[in-house]
C-alpha cells in the first residue's frame, strides 16, 4: 500500500513539474512575441524610415535619436541573452531582419565605440547576433 502511495506521489510530482516547465516555456514565448511586437512599432519601424548612412555625430538630433533606438535594441538583446526572451522565436519572427539591421547599424556601432575612448558598446547586441547566426546555420 505504501509503495502505491509513493508511486502515485512520484507520478503527481512529475506531472506537476512538466506543467510548470510547460507554462514557463509558454510564458517566455508569449513575452518574446509581445516584446518583439513592441520593438517593431517603437524601434524597428522608426529605424527603417531613417537614412542611416547620412547620420553622424555632427547631426546631433538624428544621432541622439538613432543611439536612443539602438539602446532599446540593446535592452531587448539583454532579455534574449539572459533567457528572459526566446531567441528561437526571435529567429522565426524576424531573424533575417535582425541580421540585416545589425549590418546596417554596424558602422554606427563602430563609430560610437571610437568616440568613447575605446569603450565597447552594444555587446549584448553582438552576442545575440552571434547566437542568431549559429541558429540559422543549423
Amino acid at each position: 500500500m505504501e509503495l502505491i502511495a509513493v508511486i502515485i506521489s512520484a507520478v503527481a510530482f512529475c506531472l506537476s513539474l512538466y506543467q510548470l516547465l510547460s507554462d514557463r516555456n509558454r510564458t517566455k514565448k508569449e513575452s518574446t512575441l509581445h516584446a518583439f511586437n513592441l520593438n517593431q512599432n517603437e524601434v524597428f519601424d522608426p529605424i527603417s524610415k531613417m537614412d542611416i548612412k547620412s547620420i553622424n555625430p555632427d547631426k546631433r538630433e538624428d544621432w541622439r535619436k538613432l543611439t536612443t533606438l539602438m539602446a532599446r535594441i540593446e535592452h531587448f538583446c539583454v532579455g534574449i541573452n539572459t533567457g528572459i526572451y526566446d531567441i528561437r522565436i526571435v529567429n522565426k519572427l524576424g531573424g533575417n531582419y535582425m541580421l540585416n539591421l545589425y549590418n546596417r547599424l554596424l558602422p554606427h556601432i563602430n563609430m560610437k565605440e571610437s568616440l568613447s575612448s575605446g569603450g565597447q558598446h552594444y555587446n549584448e547586441y553582438r552576442d545575440m547576433i552571434k547566437r542568431l547566426k549559429k541558429i540559422r546555420k543549423m
